[in-house]
């Protein structure tokens, strides 16, 4: 008989379990314990446990009935995005890992509303990514996503429509572009002033030597 490890109802935090479990929920995932319930219980309510929670994982009938003989709880794990999972106790293998720090993917969606599908989003593209990383310090990456179907403008609204977004821009390079510009500009006029200096001390005289 498997060592049985209930948490308490309002756990939050990254549980381990045995097989099969542990190939079905990530060990790095945060859940919160929502619920225990009672394996006999579920299964004189006609809440059939066995179809529900043992056999979709390749659990057998006699799992199943050693857990039901010896009042096994099923604890009810639930993620942030509401999804629910049943697991037997004797299955959790762990408590959370409360020391470390919470992570998630996050991603920073900009709407540019409706825009002509032939219009370059490089620059822009090259300017969010630079920012993230002055900012942030993470090299990102971004994805061109449509959001709506293609419609049709008015080739005079879309002549106005370009007019106006023209007349709205303050730049047309990224800023490593500009960066990368103004430190070359920067280098030659490093060099002329060098030669400059060069010259002036190779060819001036002062007036005592004269």
């Amino acid at each position: 008989m498997r060592l049985t490890l209930t948490p308490p109802i309002g756990t939050i935090g990254a549980f381990t379990f045995t097989p099969p479990f542990d190939t079905l929920i990530s060990g790095d995932q945060e859940f919160r314990v929502t619920a225990v319930r009672n394996l006999l219980e579920l299964e004189n309510s006609g809440e059939k446990p066995f179809d529900t929670i043992y056999k979709p994982v390749g659990l057998t009938q006699t799992e199943f009935k050693d857990d039901l003989d010896n009042d096994i709880p099923v604890v009810v794990f639930s993620t942030t995005g509401e999804e629910y999972f049943y697991v037997p106790s004797n299955r959790v293998l762990s408590i959370p890992k409360i020391s470390g720090v919470k992570y998630q993917e996050m991603v920073l969606a900009i709407s540019l509303g409706n825009i002509p599908v032939a219009m370059g989003l490089d620059v822009i593209k090259d300017i969010i990514i630079d920012d993230v990383k002055t900012v942030v310090g993470i090299d990102s990456s971004i994805a061109i996503v449509p959001a709506s179907a293609i419609g049709l403008v008015d080739n005079l609204k879309h002549k106005e429509f370009e007019q106006l977004l023209e007349g709205r821009k303050s730049t047309h390079k990224s800023y490593r572009t500009k960066y990368t510009e103004a430190m070359e500009s920067l280098d030659e006029k490093l060099v002329i002033i060098a030669s400059l200096e060069k010259y002036i001390q190779d060819n001036f005289v002062p007036e005592e030597t004269q």
